[in-house]
């Protein structure tokens, strides 16, 4: 491969990345305004927190494509080890609020931290230091388990989906014994079949998603909506700012259903250019996984790789009805200051050892 080649690698990457970025601003801007303007009295309010978070976003963006890889490597075991104080402490009643049956945000200086966000970027550092030393099943299923019994009991079913795809693809990567995948990919699965089946919710979002007219004004109104919303798209939409169910009628319209938004005013072809869009940063990231040798960034990309793709398969699929509503935001679109900083962070080094390859 030329150097030509692999430096266009890291900067399509790096312009990407801001195209969504920008697209995202505008889409919550756009899906935020009646809401915003009933709640606030101005139509700006999650615009303009979203942009504090892109601003701090795309400093540490900047930051991470220029640090050290080395530094990278040393400052890991702290990050992970923070993401999990994070856990705990978003556990403790009167610490962290509980909405809507689940704890998941702490309290931090004025803002609303989701630490489950930071423990994605906190397993992408930590565990590659991990595995390239050893292979141990053991010490492995500790590291793994340990974050996402924290994650379950939140609970948040979604991010725990993540979090087990990030830490069996980095096993897979390493150079793991398929044998030994096997047995994990059943317990996976066996875990995830647990925490829908004790969860009176989770087991009404699986009916739901097999019979969408069950309470159509209950549990199965937000997928119903959904369906809606991207239905009255058609193929071209009916006009961006035009669109009417993002006026209290889709729940969730600038996080989990905000591609629901898009494809309601922009159409079928701006969301196949949207989803084009998402699946050029995906197969970008692969492919600098592919030609990276050193074993710590390898791990890393391939981390930040099934990360991205995981959350766009799994929010994009809850869209359409594929799989049940997990409430997985989309990468670098869905409003959210949590995943977007550590979204960047994490793509930020991904365009660093890019740089490295060239």
């Amino acid at each position: 491969m030329s150097p030509q080649f692999k430096y266009r690698t890291s900067s399509i990457l790096f312009v990407v990345t801001l195209l969504l970025l920008v697209f995202g601003l505008f889409s919550i801007y756009n899906a935020s305004t009646a809401s915003s303007f009933r709640t606030f009295g101005h139509p700006f309010h999650y615009l303009r927190q979203q942009l504090t978070w892109s601003l701090v976003g795309v400093l540490a963006f900047l930051l991470t494509i220029k640090v050290n890889l080395k530094l990278l490597e040393k400052l890991a075991p702290f990050v992970f080890l923070i993401s999990l104080i994070f856990l705990v402490l978003v556990l403790i009643p009167g610490v962290s609020p509980e909405i809507l049956g689940a704890r998941r945000w702490l309290p931090l200086f004025g803002f609303s931290l989701q630490p489950s966000e930071l423990a994605k970027l906190g397993l992408v550092l930590y565990l590659p230091i991990f595995l390239k030393k050893q292979h141990s099943i053991t010490g492995f299923g500790l590291i793994i388990g340990t974050v996402l019994v924290l994650t379950m009991l939140q609970p948040d079913l979604g991010t725990t989906i993540i979090l087990s795809v990030i830490s069996i693809s980095l096993y897979y990567h390493s150079g793991a014994s398929l044998k030994i995948l096997t047995p994990l990919l059943i317990v996976a699965t066996l875990a995830a079949m647990l925490l829908i089946t004790i969860s009176p919710y989770r087991r009404a979002r699986v009916a739901t998603f097999m019979d969408p007219t069950r309470d159509p004004l209950g549990i199965s109104y937000h997928v119903n909506q959904v369906l809606m919303t991207l239905g009255s798209g058609g193929l071209t939409g009916v006009g961006i700012g035009k669109g009417k169910q993002k006026y209290d009628y889709l729940p969730e319209a600038t996080t989990d259903s905000i591609f629901a938004i898009t494809a309601e005013e922009t159409g079928f072809v701006g969301a196949v250019i949207l989803l084009t869009a998402l699946l050029t940063l995906i197969l970008l990231l692969f492919k600098v996984a592919r030609e990276t040798s050193p074993v710590y960034p390898k791990l890393i990309v391939a981390g930040v790789a099934s990360w991205i793709t995981a959350q766009v398969f799994l929010n994009v699929s809850a869209m359409i009805a594929l799989v049940p509503l997990t409430g997985i935001p989309l990468p670098l679109i869905s409003y959210g200051g949590s995943s977007l900083v550590t979204t960047l962070i994490a793509l930020g080094v991904t365009i660093n050892v890019a740089k490295q390859n060239e």
